[in-house]
């Protein structure tokens, strides 16, 4: 059996302009104490908090850290936290005729110059690691997810 790479991203400490939540951190917590006791000497475990959780953060440890996952791994992101739509860029309408994109309010998603975790760029990011051939599990409790992993290996 191999290993479980797992990153847990919670965002309760949205600026005013978002809004805060109150139970995100309670889900990091929550899904840590499950895994740790499920999976033991198994997990290597990430946590992103608050500030922690920025845009650059959730990237770079998407990569650098589930991006290890190998066959006979298991690769676990969970994100409890801000979820958004926006409207597609022309380019994506004959993709997604509705319209819109939805995407992973980042800590700093909406800071100047910010911006959200799209959910194509998460399709890229999983694909990036299914190249690898790990099993993958997605937990995603936010508004606006029911597609962020719909039609993945597209």
């Amino acid at each position: 059996m191999g290993k479980i790479y797992a990153l847990s991203v919670g965002i309760n400490d949205y600026s005013p302009a978002v809004g805060k939540l109150r139970g995100c951190l309670n889900d990091v917590e929550a899904v840590k104490a499950h895994v740790k006791d499920m999976f033991k000497e198994r997990l290597c475990l990430e946590t992103l908090t608050d500030g922690e959780a920025t845009r650059a953060n959730i990237i770079k440890l998407f990569r650098s850290h589930l991006g290890k996952a190998g066959a006979d791994d298991v690769v676990l992101f969970h994100y409890s936290g801000h979820g958004a739509r926006c409207k597609a860029a022309k380019e994506f309408r004959r993709f997604y005729p509705d319209g819109w994109d939805e995407g992973l309010v980042c800590y700093d998603s909406r800071e100047g110059g910010g911006f959200d975790l799209a959910d194509k760029e998460l399709a890229v990011l999983l694909a990036e690691i299914a190249a690898n051939d790990p099993h993958i599990a997605v937990l995603l409790d936010c508004c606006h997810s029911g597609s962020a992993t719909r039609s993945a290996e597209d």
